[in-house]
């Protein structure tokens, strides 16, 4: 009763600019989630990325190397040698590209599996030495044997293991997007519409308690006076804004 009319709407439009302000750290913070779900989907995205660039690089050094078991020349051995050579430092740096954007929960595994890769890029430099400088025999001898081939069946594996993981989350990921995706479009249009009806309520309120309804009351007491009757007539003396002090001016005036 005692603010003036100019603070009651200072008042109106500063709860109103504050249901913005909260709207708006809610659409922010929705803003920063959201792309923290969507930035989880890309690095993982990009994993599955280099895990299938590995694959098809483990499957072209095979592929090279078996060349090298055949090559009746050294220019034979000099056309699968080069092209293994590049294949594996290619691998190296897929591999290497591939281990910096694995989480934390799966870095022993991508240890184990940098072991195997290791050996499998080891073992196939190596024979493509022998190859070079001894021929097709000792290359033959050399990578034809179970050690090899264990080896690399143990990283297809292990490539293929973490592979079907990442895909997994990948799946996994996309739902909880989808999800969280509902549960924001939902909960800002809950926010938006309570902060709206109540800025709207409260405003309603104040500006007819404060405003609107005495300024009435007042009205029909100037008209009752300027009609010659002086008893019955509702003044809101004991107001302390404008509207109390116009009351106080009409009861001197009566």
């Amino acid at each position: 009763m005692r603010w003036k009319i100019g603070t009651r709407i200072y008042a109106v439009v500063t709860m109103l600019s504050l249901v913005s302000i909260v709207l708006a750290v809610i659409g922010q913070w929705a803003m920063v989630s959201y792309e923290g779900h969507v930035e989880a989907i890309v690095n993982a995205s990009d994993r599955a990325f280099h895990a299938e660039r590995v694959n098809g690089d483990i499957y072209a050094a095979v592929m090279d190397s078996r060349g090298l078991y055949m090559a009746r020349d050294a220019a034979e051995v000099t056309k699968f040698a080069t092209p293994l050579l590049k294949t594996l430092d290619d691998l190296e740096r897929e591999a290497a590209a591939w281990r910096a954007l694995v989480p934390a929960d799966q870095t022993r595994k991508m240890d184990e599996m940098g072991s195997e890769l290791g050996k499998f890029v080891a073992f196939r430099k190596e024979l493509a030495r022998i190859a070079s400088q001894q021929g097709n025999p000792a290359a033959r001898d050399f990578g034809d044997n179970d050690a090899n081939r264990i080896n690399r069946q143990n990283l297809g594996k292990q490539v293929a293991a973490f592979a079907a993981a990442n895909n997994h989350d990948i799946s996994l990921m996309r739902d909880e997007l989808s999800r969280f995706g509902r549960w924001l479009r939902m909960a800002l249009s809950c926010a938006t519409a309570i902060g709206i009806a109540a800025g709207a309520c409260l405003s309603v309120l104040l500006v007819r308690r404060s405003i609107t309804t005495p300024f009435r009351r007042l009205k029909e007491a100037t008209i009752t006076l300027a009609g010659g009757t002086l008893d019955g007539v509702s003044l809101d003396l004991r107001r302390g804004d404008e509207i109390g002090e116009m009351a106080v001016a009409v009861d001197v005036w009566r």
